[in-house]
């Protein structure tokens, strides 16, 4: 199997909805769509394996997206990470955002 991201947003504003369930914005703080690479998310420090950008379908048969869902023509970008084999129990891939400051609440 496969887990796959795209479309990473952060705002600057607790998360919380507004009026017919529609989040209230103030400001865009981060923002990634992988397009253009892994923008300022970096691989953590303890990954034992690393997240891949691709477009188009994943490699194993039967899981993850056929496509980046923004750009349906096999030209959008995305990252996966493969679940089944060769991972093992303990296998870790993680991302680190930027530093956001500490003392305000973020909407992710």
């Amino acid at each position: 199997g496969d887990i796959a991201i795209d479309d990473i947003v952060v705002h600057e504003t607790p998360c919380h909805l507004g009026k017919d369930d529609v989040a209230v914005v103030v400001e865009l703080v981060s923002k990634c769509d992988f397009e253009e690479g892994f923008c300022d998310w970096t691989e953590a420090v303890g990954s034992t394996f690393n997240w891949t950008r691709i477009n188009g379908t994943t490699p194993t048969a039967s899981t993850g997206p056929k496509n980046d869902h923004t750009k349906p023509d096999n030209l959008g970008n995305y990252i996966f990470i493969e679940t089944s084999f060769p991972r093992s129990p303990g296998d870790i891939a993680r991302r680190q955002s930027p530093l956001l400051n500490s003392t305000q609440a973020y909407c992710f």
